[in-house]
């Protein structure tokens, strides 16, 4: 406080807690106070909890009212040069909640889920993206009754909680959507798909299969539901609940080349993973190409990649329990055969190899370096004869070390000129999930320079 006849002093205050636990609570700056006859500069109250007595040698605040949101009145009772007391209002805000938005199987920028934090109502809520489907906004829950939460709307739930993203699917890439489907219900919450409607009798090159059908989730694929379709299936995306692919699913589909799985959730718990098992033959003597298998995957059924003359890469991010022969004869159309990219610790276990390349002819060749899922130049720092490029690493699971080998360096002398490959001098991998790069400076007055890990 600063006055001309005075010497400027700073008071700390003690705060004494009530009982009762209502979160942070911040006080309005306090207005209107006199000292020594003159008015005094909005003070700010920051506590957390209700204050019973706030008191210094040179006054005293007591608090009157309830722990209820709402304006109350703080008494301060002058002592020493203070005159008299003054009654000043403040407002009790509502504790602070935090909401956490989950994209479900898409993405908030680059983010799979993003924690906000608001106390009565919301903030400006953010779309979202995922491919092969439309967003339809927030829900508090998955089931057709959940409410929506609007941007300024008040708070569903007071208290910390979950909103999840809904989606449809994108009529641009798949025509007629969900009606281009069939279903059974399994239960009073879920629902199993059986193939395609009679309403899809035209060509349906891109599959993408609803989270939820019919106001159900999605949960499994049928046996033999997409089976030696002659529709020219090419590509099939996964819904986010769905938890059992039944057996020869996508049987003899010449024309299928890409299946995109999710990290499945439970339906009746989205913020959970659930596991993922894939049935017998469920893809056999398709034209599959490479096949990713998040580690929500437990179990690949028997032959259940047989026969995939066309299969090259097949990543298994997980730990998966694997049947008979899963990839019998497989990748005997490509020069290499199999490329198989797992943990090192499955890799190391005999009888596990022994069972996942059964039947392949030897044409099964393993990598154990980390799967990159993203790649990110943080910094760069930069000396007469060297460039030093700072490489932030996303990393699609917690196994294996960055192939240095893999990482290069493209150089541009202007933005819009073709770039150059630099082969780094040197490439240290810190430990935290960033790299250290190192190239040969090039000539030139100005570079561009971007970061690359080639699968």
């Amino acid at each position: 406080v600063t006055n001309p006849n005075y010497n400027d002093f700073v008071h700390a205050a003690k705060l004494t807690i009530g009982p009762r636990d209502i979160g942070n609570v911040t006080i309005a700056p306090i207005a209107d106070v006199m000292y020594a006859g003159t008015a005094v500069e909005p003070m700010p109250v920051v506590m957390d909890g209700i204050p019973s007595i706030i008191a210094t040698t040179d006054y005293t605040v007591s608090y009157s009212g309830n722990n209820a949101p709402g304006t109350a009145t703080l008494t301060i009772t002058g002592q020493n040069n203070y005159e008299g007391s003054t009654n000043v209002s403040f407002t009790i805000l509502s504790p602070v909640k935090k909401v956490v938005l989950d994209a479900i199987g898409g993405a908030i920028g680059g983010a799979a889920a993003i924690t906000q934090e608001w106390a009565s109502a919301y903030g400006t809520l953010p779309a979202a993206t995922r491919a092969g489907y439309s967003f339809e906004g927030w829900y508090l829950g998955i089931t057709n009754d959940a409410p929506q939460a609007i941007s300024g709307g008040a708070l569903l739930m007071d208290g910390d909680h979950l909103l999840v993203a809904r989606w449809a699917v994108d009529e641009s890439v798949m025509p007629g959507g969900t009606n281009a489907i069939s279903y059974v219900a399994i239960d009073a919450n879920t629902a199993r798909i059986t193939g395609f409607s009679d309403l899809s009798l035209a060509t349906v090159e891109k599959l993408v299969i609803p989270d939820t059908i019919g106001g159900l989730a999605v949960t499994e694929i049928a046996v033999g539901a997409f089976a030696n379709t002659t529709s020219g299936l090419a590509e099939v995306t996964f819904p986010a609940f769905c938890t059992n692919i039944g057996d020869k699913a996508f049987l003899s589909i010449p024309t299928l080349t890409t299946v995109n799985f999710a990290n499945a959730r439970k339906w009746d718990d989205p913020s959970s993973p659930a596991d993922v098992r894939i049935g017998e033959y469920a893809f056999a003597g398709t034209a599959l190409v490479s096949v990713t298998l998040p580690e929500c995957v437990v179990s690949i059924g028997d032959y259940a990649f047989a026969n995939c003359q066309s299969l090259s890469a097949v990543t298994i991010l997980g730990h998966p329990s694997v049947g008979t022969m899963p990839f019998r004869r497989s990748g005997n159309g490509t020069p290499g055969g199999v490329v198989l990219h797992l943990d090192p610790a499955l890799a190391s276990d005999s009888d596990y190899m022994d069972a996942i390349s059964a039947q392949t002819g030897g044409n099964v060749s393993v990598r154990t370096d980390a799967v990159v899922a993203g790649v990110e130049l943080s910094a760069m720092s930069l000396s007469a004869k060297k460039v030093t490029l700072s490489v932030s690493v996303d990393r699609a699971a917690e196994w294996g070390a960055v192939d240095g080998s893999a990482v290069k360096v493209r150089y541009r002398a202007r933005l819009l000129d073709p770039p150059e490959t630099l082969r780094p001098s040197a490439v240290t991998d810190n430990g935290d999930g960033t790299l250290t790069v190192e190239v040969e400076a090039p000539d030139g007055a100005s570079g561009f320079f971007q970061a690359v890990i080639e699968k």
